[in-house]
């Protein structure tokens, strides 16, 4: 248990980073706007802006699914959860865990295929392979895979480790 605890513990850390990764990209991302705003104004427009921006937007949103993940913060519907019992109740989120991770692999193939695909495509401003830019698919795609397995694991093991417990 100890073992696990600590894989746990690494994998929060892991994800305490990528927070800090997307801050990060938030931060190009309002500093390029802003730069953007700024060379229009002077009539010195940054040409590539718009669509660094886009790709900016793009793997934070793929980078910050992983790390909501692992936080158990992402969006859910929770409507069947008023009409279970409270005691079934956690074998419905272990089996939403399950389908999330089990469909995450499932996208993952199909993710990899666009990556290696696009390599030799040019984005049309900045020049750059689209290979790089749909890379942030199938990063994410593990991102959401290890953190809801880290969820799921965490829910497993420890809440029934503390009920025991208490």
């Amino acid at each position: 248990m100890k073992t696990l605890r600590k894989i746990c513990d690494g994998i929060d850390c892991f994800f305490d980073w990528t927070a800090c990764f997307c801050g990060l990209l938030l931060l190009l991302l309002i500093g390029l706007s802003l730069a953007s705003v700024v060379g229009r104004m002077v009539s010195r427009p940054i040409f590539w802006a718009d669509e660094a921006q886009r790709y900016l937007m793009i793997y934070m949103a793929f980078t910050g699914a992983g790390v909501l993940s692992a936080r158990a913060d992402h969006l859910m519907v929770d409507l069947l959860e008023l009409f279970v019992p409270v005691k079934i109740r956690r074998y419905f989120y272990y089996l939403s865990d399950a389908v999330i991770i089990g469909a995450m692999f499932c996208f993952l193939g199909p993710s990899i295929r666009m990556v290696t695909k696009n390599l030799a495509v040019r984005s049309s401003a900045m020049q750059i392979s689209m290979g790089y830019v749909y890379f942030c698919i199938p990063l994410g795609v593990v991102l959401i895979i290890i953190g809801t397995t880290k969820v799921l694991l965490a829910k497993m093991f420890f809440e029934n480790e503390a009920e025991k417990e208490g």
